[in-house]
């Protein structure tokens, strides 16, 4: 977990959004252990609605999670409704796919690239990939809409986004 301290500095008191894996997608425990001994506050994403940015409420080790209530056939794991919304520093986000150029393909909803635009409208928000080396593709298509990411960690090691593309 030393590259995301490298990427965005000392994680004490930070709030850095995970995600839940859901599929085959590159398991998060091990990160999440490291950041809470690392003192880092932690953060789930809740999906509000359709077309909507993500909210994100704070994530106490040890409380149950539940399905989040938003769109989707999936329910994806979230904190209770009862747990503090954080505005997190940092999001750890999932991908399908990713391109040296900070470009991710995510899964259609747009949720992230709405997300970040909003945070990054505000200030500085740290967007970190966070996937298996084998979902890096040449490149992909970029929309005008979709946001990068400032690096990516894999299995195989870190890629570091350099400048805008």
């Amino acid at each position: 977990m030393g590259w995301l301290g490298q990427t965005v500095g000392d994680l004490t008191a930070k709030a850095v959004s995970l995600f839940i894996p859901i599929g085959s997608e590159i398991p998060t425990a091990p990160l999440e252990r490291r950041l809470r001994a690392a003192g880092a506050r932690l953060a789930l994403p809740v999906v509000r609605a359709a077309g909507r940015p993500l909210m994100f409420r704070e994530w106490q080790d040890g409380v149950a999670l539940a399905p989040s209530p938003g769109p989707g056939k999936t329910g994806i794991p979230a904190p209770p409704d009862r747990a503090p919304e954080i505005e997190p520093d940092v999001l750890v986000v999932p991908l399908a796919a990713f391109d040296a150029s900070g470009h991710r393909l995510g899964y259609g909803a747009g949720f992230y690239d709405r997300t970040l635009a909003e945070l990054r409208a505000r200030r500085r928000i740290e967007a970190l990939g966070y996937a298996f080396a084998v979902q890096q593709l040449p490149a992909l298509p970029a929309e005008p809409h979709d946001e990068r990411l400032d690096a990516i960690a894999t299995d195989a090691g870190i890629i570091r986004i350099a400048g805008d593309a």
